[in-house]
């Protein structure tokens, strides 16, 4: 038995509107993974969920859709000295998705579903922050696979993440997770999107938060979870 709880003050009733965008939705994120397997990155598809302000109840103006996936990326060996190496196959993996997915949008017809950005504009923002968020994993692996809830520390101030001359922020994770900051989601555009049949019928955004899981092998297996 699965118990799924709803909350009263949402209406699910707009799902069946949306299942023309969800299915566009789905064939971009098959040949997203199509893709990624010819290229050795072999990923599985967690689950997929839609939530935001759409699903409240008395909303007049459900304007957009948001959405969540879950991302599998493998089983990797860590033997104590190879964070780095791990930690380049995940981000690398990660972003091959994530531009897989906006090359395949980008192909779509154009009626149905557009990524925000060109494939090559996203790639080159997930390259930004690729250094910084493989130092994250190698130099946070050790604290995150321990067993116990930990605390990590992203340094911010007035120009931003990472800020030389900005505070230290606390953040306290849990056991088998790891916080990426400055990760991009995937932002598209669809004329698809409906919650009723009385909604006008112009382009909506689509946000799209990757979150993305591996096994990390260390002695005892353990489970990782990438926040974004």
């Amino acid at each position: 038995m699965v118990y799924v709880y709803t909350n009263p003050y949402t209406n699910i009733s707009g799902l069946k509107y949306l299942t023309p965008t969800i299915k566009v939705m789905n064939k971009v994120f098959d040949q997203a993974k199509s893709s990624c397997k010819r290229q050795g990155v072999d990923i599985k598809f967690l689950y997929f969920n839609a939530y935001g302000s759409g699903f409240i109840n008395n909303n007049p103006i459900p304007n957009d859709l948001d959405t969540a996936i879950g991302i599998y990326l493998g089983e990797f060996d860590y033997d104590g000295k190879n964070g780095a190496k791990i930690a380049d196959v995940l981000v690398d993996n990660m972003n091959t998705f994530q531009y897989s997915v906006y090359f395949y949008a980008n192909s779509m017809p154009k009626n149905t579903i557009t990524p925000a950005e060109s494939p090559l504009k996203h790639l080159e923002e997930l390259n930004k922050s690729a250094k910084m968020q493989k130092d994250t994993i190698k130099n946070t692996l050790d604290l995150a696979i321990a067993g116990e809830n930990y605390i990590q520390y992203t340094k911010k101030g007035v120009d931003g993440l990472h800020n030389k001359g900005g505070i230290d922020v606390p953040y306290i994770m849990k056991s088998g997770e790891i916080l990426l900051e400055d990760r991009h989601p995937i932002q598209l555009y669809s004329s698809l999107v409906d919650y009723n049949e009385k909604m006008p019928h112009y382009i909506r955004e689509i946000s799209v938060v990757p979150k993305y899981y591996a096994d990390i092998k260390y002695n005892n297996c353990s489970f990782m979870d990438y926040e974004i």
